[in-house]
């Protein structure tokens, strides 16, 4: 995390640093944590890369339980459009209409 952003002060010690701890294990990608003590603030979803994107497997719809990887191009470009959420953002990222993020696993 960087450290020019002001954060309230820790319940549990009043120290305002924040570290961000990968998770190897369970549905989280990752946790923010207080530094000085290792209080637990939040979690934090994993990055949408191109690779998360093209794995991401269509939960409703017409190509349900495909990969937007796999999806024709039109469809995918429909569900781009269409779709809020994760399957949207699969698809934009798929699609090249929205940047993937440049950090990830």
């Amino acid at each position: 995390m960087s450290g020019d952003q002001a954060h309230p002060p820790c319940p549990s010690c009043g120290a305002s640093e924040r570290s961000e701890v990968r998770l190897e294990h369970g549905p989280h990608w990752a946790k923010i944590v207080c530094a000085a003590c290792g209080r637990h603030f939040k979690f934090v979803p994993a990055p949408w890369t191109l690779r998360r994107a093209r794995a991401f497997t269509m939960p409703y719809g017409k190509f349900k339980g495909k990969r937007a990887g796999d999806l024709p191009a039109d469809y995918a470009r429909f569900a781009a459009d269409t779709f809020d959420g994760g399957p949207g953002i699969a698809c934009k990222i798929v699609c090249g209409l929205r940047a993937a993020d440049p950090s990830g696993p």
